[in-house]
């Protein structure tokens, strides 16, 4: 037998208890609700007189090679919105980011401190400004190269 009992529907079992039919116990997640909840410590080591600006990789391939795969450099280069649509999803940026002044600086910064590739704010710039298709283009390279 079921009745509405303070907006929840409740089940009247023969034992005479009132029991809320989307109610469940479970141990382990209250447990593991818990444990989340707590804070924790991330502890960065760094080794003694090791920079940790210092940027020890090379992009993966070289700007002025995007026309070395043929399909890719037709897509971004006839199809300059989809492919950065498809680039800033691959990786893992607000979509709406590619329609932003700048964005593909921000990016191309982005990838290259992530994976710790040399270069700098001033080549970023220039780079994703003058050269945006070439940019992209190796951009995707890198993020394809690094498994994303």
């Amino acid at each position: 037998m079921a009745t509405t009992y303070r907006s929840q529907t409740v089940r009247l079992e023969p034992t005479s208890r009132v029991v809320p039919t989307n109610y469940t116990y479970d141990q382990p997640n209250i447990l593991r609700q818990q444990q989340q909840q707590q804070p924790q410590v991330n502890i960065v080591v760094t080794e003694p007189g090791q920079d940790v600006w210092q940027f020890e990789h090379p992009w993966s391939t070289t700007l002025c090679s995007c026309c070395t795969n043929m399909k890719l450099c037709c897509f971004a280069f006839f199809c300059p919105c989809c492919f950065e649509y498809k680039l800033y999803k691959q990786a893992g940026e607000n979509i709406c980011g590619c329609m932003c002044p700048g964005s593909r600086f921000a990016l191309r910064t982005k990838i290259r401190t992530a994976f710790r590739i040399e270069g700098d704010l001033c080549n970023d710039c220039c780079v994703s400004t003058f050269c945006p298709c070439c940019s992209a283009i190796q951009m995707a390279r890198e993020l394809y190269y690094q498994g994303l």
